[in-house]
């Protein structure tokens, strides 16, 4: 709940604004669940309609729409501008050239004194040396952001002509009127990158004639290098520049040959075309519309349908023909939370703009100044205060309530630029959320606000939504396709151990938790992943490993986030112990279960002592680490077993172990890996007491 004071000083952002010539008080659009839509708005040559559906945990997708002046020259052409990022291996890119490649072409624009084919094509250029350059700066301390890149797809319309241009595989495709039939006709527009097509294969063979591996049919898939379906985007700097494929890179990106020229392009297939009476329509949209819907349906439906939701009428189309093709309702997938929901469709971004051509013809050089990105705005902020809050346990005070620092930015709808800038302590208490805002003294209309959350909310966390097990029924996913995986049970203490090191890995975006029901398993799990058909596995580099404390030594050691295991010296000795002693330690604890419960004293005593060796936390090696998860399931189990069942306390006596029980459960990667301790005794009851 937002604090009246924030609602009073917020109730202009939710007030819809006039729209008309001069205003650039653009409605921010709004969110129903994981669907962002700007139903219906005007443009410099017509109306627009907008809509956007996350699917990735992240969403990757970026967008935006800016309409009136293309450069800062005193005699600017006026136009309208739409740009569709979909990103790849996170949203970084995307993001980047939502915030840069426009500001680029109006750069150039005035520069040239004049919007051309060239002018689009130097701020695609311009835009990737840019994202390079920042590669370069965070290479050391955030290596993957050389594997993120984004598919880049601009429509311009600016003195009567309309300028397409793509790198990647995003889509325009324009309504056409047929002069003799009067019907309304599909013609794609833009020129596709993308390995499937014969026509990218043959030029990637062309421009390196000596690389027999520069595409590769992998998984039935053709790809470039057997890593990336796209032969052009912003980004992907591993492909472009060898000084970015190799270590610190992870090892599934790096490639085992250095190259010289880079092995994809930024520079985008440009068409120009003059536009005339007959073009009713563009439709813009990443490749995750594409997948379900052609470009005839699209455009039947556009034709046919009200403009006002057009856009959002188009994602659900798509959605319906995903649920379909995994023979479930359209309404169950959108019970689907995002992460999961990837597994049914990608992110998918759609605009649409109607073509008025009385205004194109006029070549009017005023109009409606309109600039919006798609997704943003107050929706999404106050999602993730909503999420902030959500996350914080209740009642939790530290100092009469937990408070974390954020930043606040109140927008003006006349300058466009701040008006009210601050930053201010929120305190969750009990189910309320509070914002301690300082006095605002401004007569300015408000357009939006924006919180500065990021850092409260990897303070707090957000819980993962977590797939349901795949049973005998289910479906495999497209198995080695370069997706990492790590096969589960939930009941599994051993998986649990992998998935723990996972979590306080922080690989949640680069590990896919797969869970398996063990009482009704999927049989192509043992013929097709894990002969031995156990769990935990993990499916990395084409290649599936097993064994639970195998399995977290080889995340720790393979994968990127804080190290969990010592590297040398006295502390891997004991650590090694710790670890070599976790079968004796289950197989004593499991013997006193039908005999005394004190048998399994010694065993407790053991880990009594080995916590007291450092005091500089309350863990096996002072810090967390690899031996704390080794242990973590299994005394999760046996605590509330042996208090059920025995009347035995193995805290009692044990201050160590109890103040380590007490720190694991502070522990964010572990404590969403818990189960029920109800289930756990009844689990263990039936396992181990019945005769």
């Amino acid at each position: 709940m937002v604090s009246g004071k924030l609602r009073r000083i917020m109730s202009p952002c939710w007030r819809p604004f006039d729209e008309g010539e001069g205003s650039n008080a653009e409605s921010s659009g709004r969110f129903v669940g994981l669907l962002w839509h700007k139903d219906l708005g005007k443009h410099q040559s017509g109306e627009f309609s907008m809509a956007v559906v996350q699917a990735n945990n992240l969403l990757e997708d970026h967008s935006q729409l800016e309409s009136g002046p293309m450069s800062s020259a005193a005699a600017n052409p006026q136009g309208t501008f739409v740009g569709i990022y979909d990103g790849h291996g996170g949203p970084e890119a995307a993001r980047f050239v939502n915030d840069h490649l426009f500001k680029n072409i109006t750069k150039f624009t005035s520069e040239n004194q004049g919007l051309s084919a060239d002018v689009i094509n130097k701020a695609f250029v311009a835009t990737e040396e840019e994202f390079l350059s920042l590669v370069k700066k965070q290479w050391q301390h955030k290596p993957q952001i050389a594997s993120v890149g984004s598919c880049v797809l601009v429509g311009v319309i600016c003195s009567g002509q309309l300028y397409i241009a793509n790198a990647g595989d995003s889509r325009a495709v324009l309504g056409q009127r047929d002069v003799a039939t009067k019907e309304i006709k599909a013609v794609q527009l833009s020129y596709e990158h993308n390995a499937s097509l014969e026509s990218v294969r043959e030029e990637l063979r062309s421009l390196h004639p000596d690389d027999p591996q520069i595409v590769v049919m992998k998984h039935t898939v053709w790809r470039v290098k057997g890593l990336i379906q796209v032969s052009r985007s912003i980004g992907d700097a591993y492909l472009k520049k060898a000084e970015f494929n190799k270590a610190p890179l992870l090892a599934k990106f790096r490639l085992p040959e250095p190259f010289e020229k880079p092995i994809l392009k930024a520079e985008p297939t440009i068409l120009e075309k003059k536009l005339h009476p007959e073009d009713q329509f563009l439709i813009f949209a990443s490749d995750g519309l594409w997948e379900h819907v052609s470009n005839e349906t699209a455009v039947d439906i556009v034709h046919n349908s009200p403009r006002n939701g057009v856009a959002r009428k188009l994602i659900k189309t798509a959605l319906c023909e995903a649920a379909k093709k995994r023979e479930m309702r359209y309404s169950d997938l959108q019970k689907i939370d995002r992460g999961v929901r990837r597994h049914f469709h990608d992110d998918i971004t759609v605009i649409v703009l109607f073509l008025n051509s009385h205004l194109i013809s006029r070549c009017i050089s005023r109009g409606p100044i309109v600039s919006i990105k798609g997704g943003s705005g107050v929706g999404v902020e106050l999602e993730a205060v909503a999420l902030l809050a959500m996350a914080i346990p209740n009642n939790q005070v530290l100092s009469g309530g937990l408070s974390a620092r954020l930043e606040l930015s109140i927008f003006s709808a006349t300058t466009k630029h701040n008006a009210i800038k601050f930053s201010t302590t929120y305190f969750q208490l009990g189910h309320s959320l509070q914002l301690q805002l300082p006095p605002v003294k401004t007569k300015t209309r408000l357009r939006g606000v924006s919180l500065n959350v990021p850092r409260a909310m990897a303070i707090f966390g957000v819980q993962e939504v977590l797939p349901p097990p795949l049973t005998s029924t289910s479906s495999p996913p497209s198995l080695f396709d370069g997706t990492t995986r790590l096969y589960i049970s939930y009941r599994c203490p051993y998986a649990q151990r992998v998935w723990i090191t996972r979590n306080c890995k922080g690989l949640q975006d680069k590990i896919e938790l797969v869970p398996i029901d063990l009482q009704d398993r999927p049989s192509w799990y043992k013929e097709q992943v894990y002969p031995s058909n156990k769990v935990p596995s993990l499916e990395h580099n084409n290649e599936v490993r097993g064994e639970s404390l195998d399995l977290i030594k080889y995340i720790d050691t393979h994968f990127e986030g804080p190290s969990l295991f010592p590297s040398d010296g006295p502390a891997k000795e004991f650590a090694e112990e710790l670890l070599s002693y976790t079968d004796t330690f289950y197989k004593t604890v499991v013997s006193s279960f039908k005999g005394d419960a004190t048998e399994a004293g010694t065993a407790f005593d053991y880990i009594e002592t080995a916590l007291s060796k450092y005091d500089d936390g309350p863990f096996f090696l002072g810090q967390f680490s690899l031996v704390d998860i080794a242990y973590a399931p299994f005394i999760e189990r046996f605590q509330p077993f042996l208090i059920d069942v025995k009347n035995y306390d193995i805290k009692l006596g044990r201050p160590k172990l109890a103040a380590w029980i007490e720190g694991l459960n502070n522990i964010d990667g572990y404590k969403i890996t818990r189960s029920d301790p109800k289930e756990l005794v009844e689990s263990y009851k039936k396992r181990f007491l019945v005769a």
